[in-house]
């Protein structure tokens, strides 16, 4: 048995947040409760700076960090929000982790993919990765990815993934 004082931790490669657990859809299968999917907070900035602070104080950095944007729908909130995270994180890192490479993820349900998000994608271009949670064709998906009022989002899903596309 390893006690506490020996414990080394395995450097941290990839940070999970979630900007909001909003979401503008009601899949059947969410993980999270219907409450919480309907929250309207958003993780202040200030929490997201500090969490990734202290991995850098305490040396805990793989030499790749990825910080995956995923649960509720990341796109509830605005670019701005995101850029903010991006850019202080950026800097953070650039200052006092130099030889971290950092990346960012964002898994969406692609219904909300509009021109200012594309716009915000573009400019990210070279930092970001975008997953679309889509269940294959539309007699799956729609009965899984639902909106509020139970009808499938299928087609706005691909209409948000074409329109990224176009971009």
């Amino acid at each position: 048995m390893v006690s506490s004082s020996e414990f080394i931790p395995k450097p941290v490669e990839q940070l999970v947040l979630q900007g909001t657990s909003f979401c503008n859809i009601d899949c059947t299968y969410c993980d999270l409760s219907k409450e919480s999917r309907r929250t309207k907070s958003k993780m202040p900035l200030d929490l997201v700076l500090k969490l990734v602070g202290e991995l850098i104080d305490e040396r805990l950095l793989a030499s790749e960090l990825v910080v995956v944007w995923h649960s509720g729908e990341p796109l509830t909130l605005q670019p701005d929000y995101y850029a903010g995270a991006i850019d202080a994180i950026l800097t953070l890192c650039r200052k006092h982790a130099p030889d971290v490479s950092v990346s960012f993820d964002f898994q969406t349900n692609a219904t909300l993919i509009d021109d200012a998000w594309c716009d915000f994608f573009e400019k990210y271009a070279s930092v970001i990765n975008l997953g679309v949670s889509c269940d294959g064709p539309e007699e799956l998906h729609g009965t899984f990815r639902v909106d509020r009022r139970g009808e499938s989002t299928f087609n706005k899903t691909i209409s948000g993934m074409d329109m990224f596309d176009r971009r």
